[in-house]
């Protein structure tokens, strides 16, 4: 490029053949902008903190601020986003431009019950293993057969009866039961719709407090086809929409 000296003119600010000669970074500061989904938009406000990873080093995690949520919304196929300004607490060894994602946790409940989100049945329902069941003499096919079909959802699986609970704090790995159940009640996962052709069943594993906090919705779901998950609390799990990458600090 040109090497340019003292006196000589670069252009005036209205003129479209300007030539930007420096770019000058303020670098006692960063910001950037995330994307939040407008199913969370109203759970954002200004002064919450949000937890930042970095492509340039994904073994670190940095804090910053919410300082501005906008009310101007981006859409696209029908989606529609808002840009929130995050500042850093500090700089790091963070440099302008470095990708990163920021994370904001919209709902928490400390000292949660939680159960596997795919153990909920619709209407709030849960398979709970029947312990008075067992301990009776086991009883003729048919009258198993019986028992499984009471069920208004569909079968209710052998050994297990139907539960209606409360729910609190959802994400996409667990659900807080504010009632309805006790710690150490073993629960049916139902996982069939990961299972490949030939799979089946699926495992009954204790419901767990366990002092540990639940997070806000939208941590990426688990795997694991046709195997029961206990329930955990889920440590501080991402809320939904809220998880999204934006660069150019």
């Amino acid at each position: 490029g040109k090497n340019y000296k003292v006196g000589d003119k670069v252009g005036s600010a209205g003129d479209n053949k300007a030539t930007t000669m420096a770019v000058i970074y303020d670098m006692s500061s960063y910001t950037f902008k995330m994307s939040v989904d407008e199913k969370d938009i109203t759970k954002v406000q200004s002064g919450q903190k949000v937890r930042i990873k970095s492509d340039a080093f994904p073994d670190k995690e940095y804090s910053g601020t919410v300082t501005n949520v906008s009310l101007e919304s981006t859409s696209q196929n029908g989606v529609s986003t808002y840009p929130v300004t995050v500042t850093l607490d500090e700089t790091y060894d963070l440099l302008p431009g470095m990708n990163v994602d920021g994370y904001i946790t919209l709902e928490s409940a400390k000292d949660a019950l939680t159960i596997p989100s795919n153990a909920l049945m619709r209407g709030n329902k849960v398979y709970v293993r029947d312990n008075s069941a067992s301990e009776a003499k086991a009883g003729s096919k048919s009258d198993e057969s019986k028992a499984a079909n009471s069920s208004g959802d569909g079968l209710i699986p052998a050994g297990f009866k139907e539960v209606t609970v409360t729910t609190g704090v959802i994400n996409s790995d667990y659900v807080q039961i504010t009632s309805g159940l006790n710690e150490g009640d073993e629960v049916y996962v139902d996982e069939t719709a990961d299972m490949s052709v030939g799979e089946t069943g699926a495992d009954g594993m204790p419901a767990d407090g366990g002092g540990a906090d639940m997070g806000g919705a939208g941590a990426e779901g688990a795997g694991g086809a046709g195997e029961g998950a206990g329930a955990e609390g889920a440590g501080g799990a991402d809320a939904g929409g809220a998880d999204a990458g934006a660069g150019g600090q």
